[in-house]
Formats: structure tokens, sequence, C-alpha cells
């Protein structure tokens, strides 16, 4: 199909799941060597490699509350900009 035609541009058949448990998983970067990151609803940033193993990073912000993260951008130096949602 093509985008003229208002269709899918790629077959579902195509593509595969990859990770697991992962709550609100919005916001994905990938980098070069495979890794993605995602932001996670339960409190911080999933990790998956491409080996299939995966981390959480989780973080809690002043007062014990945990992060809400939606978004996420990856810095230069290696760290994590997030943008928390807050309560």
């Amino acid at each position: 199909m093509s985008p003229e035609s208002g269709g899918p541009l790629i077959s579902l058949d195509a593509l595969r799941w990859i990770g697991r448990g992962l709550v609100r998983p919005e916001c994905v970067l990938a980098t070069r060597g495979g890794d993605l990151f995602s932001a996670d609803w339960r409190g911080g940033v999933a990790h998956l490699r491409p080996d299939g193993t995966q981390t959480l990073y989780r973080g809690i912000l002043p007062g014990g509350r945990p992060l809400r993260p939606n978004g996420i951008a990856l810095r230069r130096n290696g760290n994590f900009l997030l943008a928390d949602l807050g309560e």
C-alpha cells in the first residue's frame, strides 16, 4: 500500500514484539548499538538490550515520590533528561 491509499506502509506481520512487563512505554529511544530506552510508568527508564535482557532504572524524587516519566531524552554525556508527569 502507499501513503496515498491511507493504508499501512508496513505489514503488521513484519513487526515483532520486544520487551516484557513495561508499563506505559512512551518515548522510545534507539541507539546505534541496538539498545532501546523507554520511559516506564513503574518509575524510571527501561533499558532493553539487543540480547533480550532488560533493566529498569528507577528514580525517587525529593519527598520519596517515585518518578512518573512521560518523555525522555538522551544527552551527549549519556545522562537522561526526563519529563515527569508528577501527581
